[in-house]
């Protein structure tokens, strides 16, 4: 038998080999492709943040250009302001001016300061007269203009200055120049801000390439008299030199390279916008690549050590590969709870067994545990995994080399089987039923078989057991009979829920899915209360479908959550309708269907509320309907969901109540408000005196609950009188009225409105 026992099957040794190929193979591919990528990611990153530092490098020599020209600015305003109070006074004397010249020396830290007359005699602060009539800034100064002079050389002490001079005018003439004097050294001490680890450095020079002001730096030229020549001489590249006096002689800024004392450097070039200056900055091409270099270098360790590691692990893996094996192989193929075959094994299995005994006929069977989640709540989960172990075994015992099993998800399974005629299938099925039934003492286990002949037309494995799994849904619905074969009724019923399918989507788009409302009445007084919100479907030449004809096949499927929702606005358009329109009718809740399976929504309270607040409906209008059942399904989800449509206004009510099989137990835990009981078991309990008192109890005690009591189904006036005697609060059924169209239901409302009316 080709079956995964407890301990599973062993790897062929060629398996093995082609494992091992394929992990060196995936290792080699994986080194290339990392070392491609780290080349790759290096290249760029080095790139990236050369340019980057020549940008910044930019950055400082525009930032230096504006500190100096913001410092010239600082110079010129403050002895404009000066100019302007000398010149405001009523005479111009150049004794006071010189007095008062002393004190803003002094105020503003100028080397000295000084006026010059209008033959140009200067006087400064510190008592020495020289004859200034040729100096350039004089002359512009006379001309009203604000100036900045080049590098000059202090007449007192020989130090190199900058001076700066501006006009004093009385009543709108140039009566002198006041000047101010100033050391490079100040111009120098800007220029000295470290950038690039204290290895950049700049110089200002005019077009012509001499000296404004020059630094110390330890990596720049030195002391010179024209740049362009000092650069000349000792870089080999001289027409980079050449282009970059071209360039700056026609007022272009720009970045360039070149090598001095064979030391490869960067430079940016940038008008200072005073006069004709320059301010050049350079830096070493080192100290821009030393960022990336430390990167490339932490890229390419980081690199070893990940293949290195790559390889360690490749090595460890391939060593344990063997000894580890059969436990992947285990993991693969065995299932956790019964120690057999999972489904992967079995689709294995299957595909071998079927293409080695082409001429043998076989079946696929699938079948489960009828109300297994009955015996877990019981007898606990352990108890009823041993119940799965021990139909394992059974099958284990039953099937020979040819066929195979497996547990494919919770308490279901599937065989693959020979079989001659149908009655040996059956008689297959029987003995295991046989050997399953009374496993727990005191309680019968159930078993639901569908079978599914396999043809001469090969489908896929899950194909097969899709067939039969089909046939053992239709075994459900039969109560005489616990398997099925598939057959052509089954593959109607498939044809009919593909054509279903295939137009659901556009029949909810076209609205052919309407709301028929059946009345909920008052027993006390036979008022119509509320109603009941049912879909039906109005097919195009097909007719009105009832909800069992489609629903369980939506449930399946899932579309039933559109549908749900659907519904949901349908009565909210409706309701607002009666408010805005039909405002005459006696407003009334309406209650919503919703299925099990919203219970795995956890937005579902949200967003019926933004359903319901678009139409403005007070969310109390609205009941939600959820079925018994619904609740054994996952307790601890459904009670989250109806606190949260609690929280937000909606009413709950918990439909087909009785019909679970332990209904009290929920009501200590289900946050409802609102208790409909299921026909069935009202039909039951009104037959007799036992199950009229069990009942009345029943209501008794929901009542003191706080909780509402619906009866549905309600079909005859003795059902009427025991409700009304037992305490419950409303009924609905054909007693009163059946589902019907929403037009009927308001003539019923109004006439209920008019009837009020009239008495009062």
């Amino acid at each position: 038998m080709l079956l995964g026992g407890k301990n599973g099957e062993v790897l062929m040794d060629n398996n093995q080999n082609k494992l091992i190929r394929y992990i060196f193979g995936g290792m080699i591919v994986f080194i290339v492709t990392i070392c491609l990528i780290s080349v790759f990611f290096v290249r760029s990153a080095k790139q990236d943040l050369y340019l980057e530092k020549v940008q910044y490098l930019n950055e400082v020599s525009s930032k230096s250009a504006d500190l100096i020209k913001s410092k010239v600015d600082d110079y010129l305003n403050t002895l404009e302001s000066i100019a302007i109070y000398i010149g405001g006074r009523e005479t111009f004397d150049i004794e006071d001016t010189i007095n008062t010249l002393k004190v803003e020396a002094e105020k503003n830290e100028f080397k000295r300061m000084g006026i010059i007359s209008l033959n140009g005699t200067a006087r400064t602060t510190d008592g020495y007269t020289f004859d200034f009539s040729e100096r350039e800034y004089f002359k512009e100064a006379l001309t009203g203009k604000s100036v900045v002079s080049d590098l000059l050389i202090d007449k007192v002490d020989g130090h190199e200055i900058n001076v700066f001079a501006t006009p004093i005018e009385t009543r709108g003439e140039v009566v002198a120049v006041l000047f101010a004097t100033e050391s490079i050294d100040e111009f120098s001490s800007m220029l000295s801000v470290e950038s690039f680890g204290s290895e950049g450095y700049s110089y200002v020079i005019r077009k012509d390439g001499t000296s404004v002001i020059y630094t110390s730096h330890k990596n720049s030229i030195g002391r010179y008299d024209n740049l362009f020549d000092a650069m000349m001489d000792s870089t080999s590249n001289k027409q980079t030199i050449e282009d970059f006096k071209v360039n700056m002689q026609n007022g272009k800024s720009g970045t360039f390279s070149f090598h001095r004392d064979g030391i490869p450097r960067q430079a940016r070039y940038t008008e200072v916008g005073i006069n004709d200056w320059y301010i050049i900055s350079v830096v070493p091409t080192k100290a821009i690549s030393n960022s990336s270099d430390r990167l490339v270098n932490s890229i390419v360790a980081a690199a070893t050590t990940v293949l290195f590691c790559i390889i360690l692990i490749g090595y460890l893996l391939v060593r344990f590969l063997k000894r580890i094996n059969k436990r992947l192989e285990n993991m693969a193929y065995i299932d956790v709870v019964t120690g057999y075959s999972n489904w992967n094994k079995f689709g294995l299995d299957c595909a071998t067994l079927l293409k080695k005994n082409s001429y043998r006929k076989y079946a696929m069977i699938n079948f489960d545990i009828d109300q297994f989640k009955v015996i877990n709540d019981i007898y606990g989960h352990k108890r009823g995994n041993e119940v799965l172990q021990h139909i394992a075994d059974v099958l284990m015992q039953t099937t020979d080399e040819l066929e195979t099993f497996c547990r494919t998800s919770a308490d279901n399974f599937n065989i693959l089987l020979w079989y001659e005629e149908n009655e040996d299938i059956i008689a297959r099925v029987n003995a295991i039923k046989k050997q399953v039934t009374s496993y727990i003492e005191g309680y019968t286990i159930r078993l639901t078989f569908g079978i599914y002949k396999i043809g001469t037309n090969m489908h896929s494995i899950r194909s097969l057991s899709d067939r039969a799994n089909i046939a053992r849904l239709s075994t459900k619905e039969k109560t005489d009979l616990d398997f099925s074969f598939y057959n052509e009724e089954t593959r109607n019923l498939i044809l009919k829920e593909n054509e279903i399918e295939n137009c659901m989507e556009f029949a909810l788009k076209n609205h052919e899915f309407e709301v028929y409302l059946q009345p909920k009445y008052f027993i006390e007084t036979g008022k119509i209360v509320g109603a009941e919100a049912l879909v039906r479907w109005n097919r195009p030449k097909k007719g009105v479908l009832s909800p069992d004809s489609f629903i369980p096949l939506f449930e399946k499927n899932g579309f039933v959550r559109s549908l749900d929702k659907y519904m949901f606005e349908r009565v909210c358009i409706l309701l607002n309708n009666w408010k805005t329109v039909n405002n005459y009718l006696t407003p009334i809740a309406i209650s919503v269907n919703f299925s099990r399976i919203h219970l795995s929504d956890d937005m579902l309270a949200q967003d019926l509320l933004v359903i319901a607040k678009r139409y403005g409906i007070d969310p109390k209008m609205l009941e939600i309907e959820i079925t018994e059942t619904a609740v054994f399904d996952n307790m601890g989800m459904l009670i989250e969901v109806m606190k949260e449509l609690k929280e937000v206004g909606f009413t709950i009510s918990i439909d087909d109540f009785g019909s679970g099989y332990s209904s009290l137990n929920i009501l200590k835990d289900v946050p409802a408000d609102v208790i409909k009981m299921d026909k069935g078991f009202l039909d039951q309990t009104t037959d007799n005196e036992r199950g009229k008192m069990i009942l009345t109890s029943l209501i008794k005690m929901t009542k003191e609950l706080g909780l509402c009591t619906v009866a549905e189904g309600v079909e005859t006036l003795e059902q009427v009188n025991f409700l009304k005697a037992a305490g419950c609060d409303i009924a609905q059924g054909y007693y009163y009225a059946k589902p019907m169209r929403i037009e009927e239901f308001e003539d019923l409302l109004k006439q209920q409105t008019q009837l009020e009316a009239e008495i009062k």
